[in-house]
């Protein structure tokens, strides 16, 4: 699972056969909701040692200039990567869960 738009490096994957890759779904609001969820009642734990990831949850920010619900895209990689995971993958494996 991919960024959707890390066009050139799905193509390089495609091309040297290295990876089976798809695109992540990038519903942005709705993954960020689902993810929430799942780290509020442990569906997803994030290990204490990722302490890099962890700091940059902690500068994740909405943009209150957008007239609708935006984040702002800056360090965002380790979010993104969470919400990819959580979203395209975990709700629909942990559909039984409570989340």
């Amino acid at each position: 699972m991919i960024d959707p738009s890390a066009t050139s490096f799905k193509e390089e994957a495609w091309r040297r056969g290295k990876l089976d890759v798809w695109d992540a779904d990038n519903a942005v609001i709705d993954g960020i909701a689902v993810t929430d969820q799942m780290l509020h009642n442990g569906a997803i734990l994030i290990c204490e040692d990722c302490v890099n990831g962890i700091a940059e949850l902690g500068m994740y920010r909405w943009d209150d200039k957008k007239a609708k619900d935006a984040v702002i895209k800056e360090h965002d990689h380790f979010a993104d990567s969470l919400r990819y995971m959580a979203y395209t993958v975990l709700k629909d494996a942990l559909k039984g869960w409570a989340w």
